[in-house]
């Protein structure tokens, strides 16, 4: 049997089908990605509270939440 592939978030512009993908996260949440990344789950799920607490519109708070 054959691992399952790890998911990677990327912490750098995506690149697809001619075009080119930003998205719009400031360096605290990229943080967390490549804690995510590196297998910090402990340091991503503080990183990310921190973020969800810290939110100041809803939609953010929720979304943050939500992957919590």
């Amino acid at each position: 049997m054959e691992p399952v592939p790890m998911l990677q978030l990327a912490s750098q512009p995506l690149h697809g089908g001619g075009g080119l993908l930003r998205l719009g996260f400031d360096g605290d949440v990229w943080c967390g990605v490549d804690q995510f990344n590196r297998r910090q789950y402990y340091g991503w799920h503080d990183s990310l509270e921190a973020l969800w607490m810290g939110a100041e519109d809803e939609a953010n708070k929720t979304m943050f939440h939500g992957i919590l």
